[in-house]
């Protein structure tokens, strides 16, 4: 996210809409990005000497934040902490913008930093990545043979219509490389349900 405010000038790149507006006593000079991102409208009414230095500087963040738009991936990450659905309590969903070629694991430590109560968790650390035995400080039961089972979904998760083990994710949370939109379901579920076939 990038984000300036300097008194003459206002830029967002957690939008699709970008805007820069200087109003003086000799002008108003007003730059904005259409939301499909298509073109760029500016404007500059009764310009000044400094009119068209800032014109270029607001049109070169701008296009410094498409870019960023375009190097980053978004994901939404979501956890059932109990074996039947309607019963996971306290995770809401969390969505982040991320690099490109971070993997789940990297959204993990994100949202552990952002929300540690519902998101922290604890692991083993085996050669091939982080296994996941809490999230939330709800464990894994091996006695009752649950434990945190990733999905990836092609939408956000319902409880009246769980995943199941089409959906479960090829490698581990250190393995799975972010696409765009991707969404994954963390599910504290039972190895029956959550097998292969």
């Amino acid at each position: 996210m990038i984000f300036m405010n300097t008194g003459r000038a206002h830029l967002s790149c957690n939008q699709y809409s970008f805007y820069h507006m200087n109003h003086t006593n000799t002008g108003e000079r007003y730059v904005h990005v259409h939301p499909n991102n298509s073109y760029i409208l500016s404007y500059i009414r009764h310009s000044d000497s400094g009119a068209r230095n800032e014109m270029q500087s607001a049109i070169t963040v701008l296009f410094a934040c498409l870019l960023g738009l375009a190097l980053t991936e978004d994901v939404g990450y979501h956890v059932w902490n109990h074996p039947i659905p309607e019963k996971s309590v306290g995770n809401p969903g969390q969505t982040f913008s991320v690099a490109k070629g971070k993997t789940f694991g990297d959204v993990m430590d994100l949202a552990a930093e952002r929300n540690p109560v519902g998101y922290g968790f604890n692991f083993t650390q085996y050669d091939f990545g982080r296994l996941i035995t809490s999230i939330g400080n709800v464990s894994h039961d091996p006695g009752n043979d649950l434990y945190w089972m990733l999905y990836e979904l092609n939408a956000e998760p319902n409880v009246k219509n769980p995943p199941d083990q089409r959906n479960l994710t090829e490698y581990g949370v250190d393995g799975m490389i972010i696409e765009k939109n991707a969404i994954f379901l963390f599910w504290l579920t039972d190895t029956g349900h959550a097998s292969r076939k």
